[in-house]
């Protein structure tokens, strides 16, 4: 009786198949008639994005809950394999009092390093979405009080270093808004996010040196957009959202003056020819880059090594520094470190490191006693 019911769902699921894989090309064709080839006509995302969004709209689940999860209030966060994000959000995450305290010995070695060739250093903490709206992630998430991100910052301030953590500002600063800091439809914080936290950086950056520097000055506006956030795209339903589902908020900054962008090259550090342009694209996956601002409103080089949640905030550096720097952290550690300080000789350096990968990185060596 078990056989026969098996053959059935067999036959049911093969029927369902043959339909769909029959139903795709007229669908495909009708989407995209001028382009017949069989890659295109047996293309299955009009079947995944619909699925998925079914999914994501009926049940409030995620397809591909490893990328990307659902949470509440139709919010969506990245998933655990990034850097085991929902483990450590959760305090899972294995890890041992020893790397703790290499960690922060390390980053004061670093911060010390820095600082007998006469550069000021900070650490800032880019919270993960995960910290700042914890209340709408799904209920299986439980984030714990007291986590790792917790343990390395007492840590390590406890040592001197100079680290900023921007969870209490942005935790703080999420009820003074309509619009949230965070895209919704991504992992990364938005132009109000970005600037509330860069204003505290250079706020800590001011006090752990005892200097002035000169703030911009900038106001903010918002508009509906579609959705079309990394997180909907590996769905692959930004195209099913509504219009008005994302906002866009925008910074408009006060005297903000073009300034010369170029590429570094990534192995002789030399700075290669720039062309003049007002808040210049900024990817520094694809390698290295700097700018010059003859009008900005501090006359100090700052060497920037960060990741992807440097793009909401690179033009308020451009337009704060004479120049800037802008490189991945892990792109620069040990001999070309020093290579690179030796050529440009930065007046101030910021780490900006979102805070699941605090822990894992080259730049600070869990595993040792002191960095090179």
């Amino acid at each position: 009786m078990k056989m026969k019911s098996q053959n059935k769902s067999l036959i049911m699921y093969s029927l369902v198949a043959a339909l769909g894989i029959g139903f795709l090309p007229a669908v495909n064709l009708l989407k995209r008639p001028k382009e017949l080839n069989v890659e295109v006509l047996y293309n299955t995302d009009f079947i995944e994005s619909h699925v998925n969004f079914l999914a994501f709209k009926i049940f409030g689940k995620s397809t591909n809950p490893a990328n990307v999860i659902v949470g509440k209030q139709g919010d969506l966060f990245l998933g655990n394999m990034h850097n085991k994000l929902l483990y450590k959000t959760m305090d899972i995450y294995p890890y041992s009092d020893v790397q703790i305290d290499h960690w922060s010995k390390n980053l004061v070695h670093l911060q010390q390093w820095y600082e007998y060739q006469g550069i000021e250093f900070i650490l800032v903490l880019a919270p993960n979405k995960h910290s700042i709206y914890a209340e709408n992630l799904p209920h299986w998430v439980q984030p714990a009080e007291y986590n790792l991100t917790d343990k390395l910052i007492n840590a390590s301030k406890k040592l001197g270093a100079h680290i900023v953590d921007l969870r209490p500002i942005l935790l703080e600063s999420k009820h003074d808004y309509d619009e949230l800091l965070y895209w919704k439809t991504d992992s990364h914080w938005n132009q109000l996010g970005a600037t509330i936290g860069f204003k505290a950086s250079l706020e800590a950056l001011s006090s752990f040196y005892q200097q002035s520097l000169v703030f911009p000055k900038y106001q903010f506006g918002s508009k509906a957009i579609q959705a079309n956030g990394g997180h909907a795209k590996f769905l692959k339903i930004q195209n099913l959202l509504p219009m008005g589902y994302e906002t866009l908020v925008y910074r408009e900054t006060e005297n903000e003056s073009e300034v010369c962008a170029g590429n570094i090259d990534p192995q002789s550090f030399q700075l290669q020819p720039c062309t003049m342009k007002l808040r210049p694209y900024l990817d520094i996956h694809r390698g290295p880059v700097y700018t010059v601002n003859e009008k900005a409103l501090n006359p100090e080089g700052v060497l920037i090594l960060a990741d992807s949640f440097l793009m909401q905030n690179s033009s308020l550096y451009d337009h704060t520094f004479n120049k800037t720097w802008k490189l991945k952290y892990n792109h620069l550690t040990g001999d070309r470190l020093q290579k690179f300080i030796d050529i440009q000789q930065p007046d101030v350096v910021v780490y900006q490191v979102v805070e699941r990968s605090l822990f894992n990185n080259y730049f600070i060596d869990i595993n040792s006693s002191q960095v090179e």
